[in-house]
């Protein structure tokens, strides 16, 4: 028997074939999406001993990333020092003609002329050294508390390097002897006094004031009517620059005692009394000009 139409023939079995093709490319791509599907859940899937040590290597992360900053930040400063003390010994004249006045209090603390206000020129000296200096600090002041900072950055280190060693990295106990070391002091404020530390926190372009963002309801803040936007000054008669002061006084103390608040209201201050422990607020932090 002779086949009749072959061209028709030809191109069903062609179509026949596509679609075999095309089937199969489909159902491939089916699989494969599937196959991805169970890798993602696998890979959701983990222990908590496995997130433990993930997040323990982003803690070991960001620490070395912070102490290799704080390295460069003393290595710049080591270095605009010896520039700067290089130039006041090629001029000297020049910085303690234009610097009268503070060459004159230079004098009086007996550090060396042209060395301060070669300082008090170059206005390359980062933010810190800025500040300390509008303070009428000289040079041997400042490397006293440089070196006040740089001790506790080194018993940071002890910690973290026993920690590693005897494997409580990254652990509660870490980060309790961690806030043991912090609580030990702000080496700037210790040494500056309140007042003046107020002016350096300024002048370094830091916040220097705790600011109410919203008061929580039925809290103890709202009873004795703080409001959005306060600014908490003093809390039983301690300085509140930080939100670490705030938490910490209202932490100190008797419970059942009445607390002395003091809060800056558009510019007057205002005097409230409050029991001791949490106030209900949420902080947020603000940067004011203490001769404001």
């Amino acid at each position: 028997m002779r086949i009749q139409n072959t061209p028709a023939l030809m191109l069903a079995l062609v179509l026949i074939i596509g679609l075999g093709i095309g089937w199969s490319i489909s159902r491939n791509s089916v699989d494969n999406d599937v196959a991805e599907k169970i890798d993602a859940i696998a890979t959701d899937d983990i222990s908590l001993e496995s997130l433990r040590l993930k997040v323990n290597e982003l803690i070991l992360i960001v620490e070395n990333e912070r102490q290799a900053r704080q390295t460069l930040q003393r290595k710049y400063e080591q270095l605009q020092k010896q520039l700067i003390v290089a130039s006041a010994s090629v001029h000297p004249s020049n910085s303690a003609t234009e610097n009268s006045d503070a060459s004159n209090q230079t004098s009086a603390t007996g550090s060396d002329e042209s060395t301060i206000n070669a300082f008090q020129n170059d206005d390359r000296l980062n933010e810190v050294q800025q500040a300390l200096m509008s303070l009428g600090m000289d040079t041997v002041a400042m490397e006293k508390i440089q070196h006040r900072v740089e001790q506790q950055e080194m018993q940071q280190l002890y910690l973290q390097n026993q920690a590693r060693r005897e494997g409580w990295y990254g652990t509660r106990r870490y980060f309790e002897e961690t806030d043991k070391l912090e609580s030990k002091g702000n080496v700037y404020r210790e040494e500056l006094g309140d007042r003046r530390y107020d002016k350096f926190l300024f002048q370094s372009g830091q916040n220097n004031r705790v600011k109410v963002q919203s008061v929580l309801s039925g809290s103890p803040a709202e009873s004795i009517g703080l409001q959005e936007n306060d600014i908490v000054y003093t809390y039983g008669d301690k300085r509140i620059f930080n939100w670490n002061d705030l938490t910490n006084a209202t932490a100190a103390g008797d419970p059942q005692q009445m607390a002395r608040v003091e809060v800056l209201r558009n510019g007057e201050l205002i005097e409230f009394y409050i029991k001791r422990g949490p106030m209900g607020i949420r902080l947020g932090s603000a940067r004011v000009d203490p001769e404001l």
